[in-house]
């Protein structure tokens, strides 16, 4: 008589993973918005560390964990800078819809040029972002690719606010 209990637990254990696995399928893309509230945290002479908010919507049912984004901050088409996220994984919760605040450093390429920074965050340079984040649930783990163009008007509010 424990056999065939144990047979029947066993069987249950595998519909109900099965059953798991398949409710899952292929998780749909984030909807990412425009960051804003870009704040400056300090600024030395190797570059200069940022907070932003960034509005984030996940219609999948599960959350999941923004980690490791590492990017290039490129004027020209030539790579200037390195960003890295420096605050804790960002958690999205599941079928959300909210904003993130993330905070990034920003290494200078060639340390001591703080500012020509200046120069390109204040509107007159196209500036662009390349790179990657990974992303990661209970069942998978993605690693995103970014690229983003324009993005000196997120910093155009800051540089205009700052004197040198």
């Amino acid at each position: 008589m424990k056999k065939s209990i144990g047979t029947y637990i066993k069987l249950l254990c595998m519909i109900a993973l099965a059953s798991a696995l398949a409710s899952c399928g292929k998780p749909k893309d984030l909807k990412i918005g425009d960051i804003h509230n870009v704040n400056v945290k300090s600024i030395g002479l190797s570059g200069i560390e940022l907070e932003a908010v960034v509005p984030v919507q996940n219609p999948n049912s599960y959350s999941i964990t923004a980690k490791e984004a590492e990017m290039d901050l490129l004027a020209d088409n030539k790579i200037i800078a390195h960003i890295s996220q420096t605050s804790a994984p960002v958690v999205i919760a599941g079928n959300s819809s909210a904003d993130h605040t993330v905070s990034v450093k920003i290494n200078l390429l060639h340390p001591g040029e703080i500012f020509s920074l200046s120069n390109l965050f204040s509107g007159k340079s196209a500036l662009n972002i390349d790179g990657t984040v990974k992303l990661s649930s209970f069942v998978f783990t993605k690693t995103v690719i970014v690229h983003q163009t324009n993005v000196q008007e997120y910093f155009k509010p800051i540089m205009d606010g700052l004197k040198f």
